[in-house]
């Protein structure tokens, strides 16, 4: 089983290797888990092709080159492409160097030329659109940061706009008090998950099929809620 998982970078402070939060602890799961539960066949036929930060210019100029599979002789693989928000996130502090859906398209195709060349018969390949990032900001913001806890003075807010400041952000446009801003960056990954969207329902490929789902995000802290 393979995966494209390459998730938004995690913003850690000193604080964290000293006081673990209770969010870090508890069950956790996966596909390939479920995978493995269901025939044992698969025990650690598994590659998580992650680079933090990487997007989809970095799937094809680096991630797709380290797959290791055999296309005669291995057994079919299962491929996320998952890159959750990477293309519209940065340091920089604008929002003119944003991947846009042209080039999302130039490189989400010839990722997949390269993974039919790559992966055995039978294959299934699924894109995941990206996430709505502005859930960072709507549920962080007024909350105290580690850095804070002292005496419960800086919030994500503060903290944000400081890393901003600095230019050394890993996401300006959704670690951002500035809601234009935030919601101009969603709107962008809105299209590039759009473009994934179509290239599943249109594309064809010899040796896999290819599925779109939505940034499941939202849907797991529903059902997160729910259980709480």
């Amino acid at each position: 089983m393979l995966a494209f998982l390459v998730m938004i970078t995690k913003v850690y402070t000193a604080l964290y290797l000293t006081f673990r939060w209770p969010m870090e602890r508890g069950h956790s799961d996966s596909i390939y888990l479920k995978l493995w539960e269901r025939n044992h066949c698969n025990h650690r036929d598994y590659q998580n092709l992650a680079k933090n930060g990487a997007d989809s210019f970095e799937a094809n100029s680096k991630l797709i080159k380290s797959m290791a599979r055999d296309q005669k002789l291995d057994q079919p693989a299962l491929v996320f492409y998952s890159l959750v928000g990477n293309d519209v996130c940065q340091a920089r502090p604008d929002l003119s160097n944003l991947t846009t859906p042209q080039e999302m398209r130039r490189n989400v195709l010839e990722t997949l030329k390269g993974l039919d060349e790559r992966l055995p018969n039978g294959s299934h390949v699924i894109l995941t659109g990206l996430a709505d990032g502005r859930i960072l900001y709507d549920s962080l913001h007024n909350r105290t940061h580690p850095i804070g806890s002292l005496r419960n003075d800086v919030t994500y807010e503060h903290f944000y706009d400081f890393m901003n400041c600095l230019q050394v952000s890993p996401c300006f446009g959704w670690m951002n008090s500035n809601k234009t801003i935030r919601d101009l960056t969603s709107e962008r990954a809105a299209q590039l998950s759009a473009v994934l969207k179509n290239v599943a329902e249109t594309m064809k490929y010899e040796n896999f099929d290819v599925y779109f789902f939505d940034c499941p995000l939202e849907e797991a802290l529903r059902v997160s809620y729910s259980v709480a």
